[in-house]
């Protein structure tokens, strides 16, 4: 019987990344580099806060 609770890797057993990361973590940095990716196109294309609601969101920058 071989021992499957050991954390030390048999050397020359090359794990793929996925495996070595976990698919949750690939999951959340994909998600999180969608939503870097959608959040800065606000600011870096130079939009701003309609003036009508100025009065709205201004008070939340300062």
């Amino acid at each position: 019987m071989t021992d499957t609770t050991s954390f030390v890797q048999v050397r020359g057993a090359a794990r793929p990344l996925v495996a070595r990361l976990g698919a949750k973590t690939i999951a959340c940095v994909a998600i999180f580099g969608v939503w870097l990716a959608a959040a800065l196109a606000w600011p870096l294309s130079g939009k701003v806060v309609p003036w009508d609601s100025k009065n709205h969101f201004y008070p939340m920058f300062r």
